[in-house]
């Protein structure tokens, strides 16, 4: 509706990244390393995102350079979302 005004929606998923939140979940558990072992063994580059990459992805999002992107879905979690892992093992 707001395309026109300049206003551009875009939605950004993110998956475990290294945050407060993310360290609460590991210590949770009852074995943090394991569990946030298996959490990297799930994404296509074996670890977790890093705040900054985040960021970056917001940044370029925002940017006048990225003028034209609107109603995109940009999911940011290393591929563990398409089950990367089943598809090689």
């Amino acid at each position: 509706d707001h395309g026109p005004e300049g206003i551009r929606v875009n939605c950004l998923a993110p998956g475990f990244h290294d945050t407060g939140m993310v360290g609460d979940y590991f210590d949770a558990q009852p074995d943090g390393a394991e569990a946030r072992t298996r959490i990297d063994s799930l994404t296509a580059v074996r670890r977790i995102g890093r705040p900054e990459e985040l960021a970056r992805t917001a940044a370029f999002t925002l940017g006048d350079a990225n003028g034209y992107m609107t109603a995109a879905a940009i999911v940011l979690d290393g591929a563990m979302s398409v089950g990367y892992t089943w598809a090689v093992e």
